[in-house]
């Protein structure tokens, strides 16, 4: 189906804090006081940005910092890793849900959200536990 954008995300767009001596000298590295975006539209006519999602990194020492975004069914989940808080937007932009909590740091696969019922399903796979769970979380 042709929309007339074209959807980015930045996946799993991290920084890694570290010493000058340890990061390579031909890698830019964001600077983490910056806005960074980490989903944004564009027209598939023009090319140019219609819409752009951004934060700054919550920077944390010795902790990687940034954002894990995932799509599914014309939904887009970005969890902020230093936080673990997520937000949920409409391909199209529309924010749906913002700064929710119940994925902690928890490795996850965002699966789909449910609209009617204002809930998110998420493959979960949670420590201590050998086999991943299908988590919904209501969205507030």
């Amino acid at each position: 189906m042709n929309y007339g954008y074209l959807i980015c995300t930045q996946k799993n767009n991290r920084y890694r804090p570290s010493s000058d001596r340890h990061q390579p000298a031909n890698v830019r590295h964001p600077d983490p006081a910056d806005q960074q975006a980490f989903h944004s539209l564009y027209s598939l006519a023009s090319g140019k940005e219609i819409l752009s999602h951004t934060s700054t990194f919550k920077q944390l020492y010795g902790q990687t910092s940034g954002w894990k975004t995932q799509t599914a069914g014309g939904y887009v989940c970005v969890q902020d890793l230093s936080t673990g808080l997520w937000n949920i937007y409409e391909e199209n932009g529309s924010t749906v849900a913002t700064e929710q909590a119940g994925l902690e740091k928890a490795s996850w696969k965002f699966l789909s959200y449910n609209a009617s019922k204002r809930v998110s399903y998420f493959l979960v796979m949670e420590e201590g536990i050998k086999l991943p769970i299908i988590k919904p979380i209501t969205v507030k």
